[in-house]
């Protein structure tokens, strides 16, 4: 299936219609105009936000009608992408607590220890990594608990 098609059939569950032409006429567009950019393949998102934007009781996620991603997932993976940058860009407290709270907003499945850990991990230079990485597999072998 084309990406315009795919994308019309996410806006027709969206908006509670099966036709083409039933589309068109939300989005403000002749059967002929519609046609003719399904030939094209040009998708009319212009008039899909005009349409969001003059009927919000529509509730329509536009980033999911033209990517099949939700507006949630975006905003988790913008998240994730900047908790991943920060942790990598040092670790001055102010830096490991964003990251920790993107972490945790992203959804990355990580407490804020283990946040914290990535970000000093990431600023060691390979000798302490390698220290590290000893220290952690002499500890893992424990069979005491604390």
């Amino acid at each position: 299936m084309e990406i315009f098609d795919e994308t019309a059939m996410r806006l027709k569950q969206a908006l509670g219609v099966k036709t083409d032409k039933a589309v068109a006429a939300e989005l403000g567009l002749s059967q002929v105009a519609w046609t003719g950019r399904k030939k094209r393949g040009n998708f009319p998102e212009t008039e899909l936000y005009a349409l969001a934007t003059k009927r919000p009781d529509l509730k329509l996620d536009v980033p999911y009608v033209l990517t099949g991603i939700t507006s949630e997932a975006h905003a988790r993976l913008g998240a994730k992408q900047q908790a991943i940058e920060l942790a990598s860009a040092g670790s001055d407290s102010a830096s490991e607590t964003k990251a920790r709270a993107l972490a945790i907003e992203a959804g990355m499945g990580v407490s804020a220890e283990e946040a914290t850990l990535l970000a000093d991990w990431r600023g060691c230079d390979t000798q302490d990594r390698a220290t590290i990485l000893q220290l952690a597999h002499r500890l893992r072998g424990r069979t005491t608990t604390r």
